[in-house]
């Protein structure tokens, strides 16, 4: 549970060298078809994404989080976690 208090977010991706290639009409020197078709398609894949990414954070925070803050001590759940926030990967 505390790694969800305390992490949110996928990480930042660059989309600058996709969209750059695909502004400059060099996409097609892509040999594999499904590649290139599926390189097209990433950036309204992502967008999807992170619109789908920003309504999970509104319920979230108006929902859960609120929830959490008056039925429990945020600090213990945090604390409670075997790993470190935002990962599945346990403390030395």
């Amino acid at each position: 549970m505390g790694e969800f208090i305390w992490y949110w977010g996928s990480k930042i991706l660059s989309m600058s060298a996709l969209n750059s290639v695909i502004q400059s009409g060099k996409l097609h020197l892509i040999r594999n078809p499904e590649l290139r078709q599926l390189l097209a398609g990433w950036p309204e894949d992502f967008e999807e994404l992170r619109l789908f990414e920003m309504q999970d954070r509104s319920v979230w925070d108006r929902e859960f989080l609120p929830y959490l803050r008056k039925h429990s001590y945020l600090a213990q759940l945090s604390s409670a976690s075997d790993h470190f926030p935002g990962s599945s990967i346990p403390p030395p």
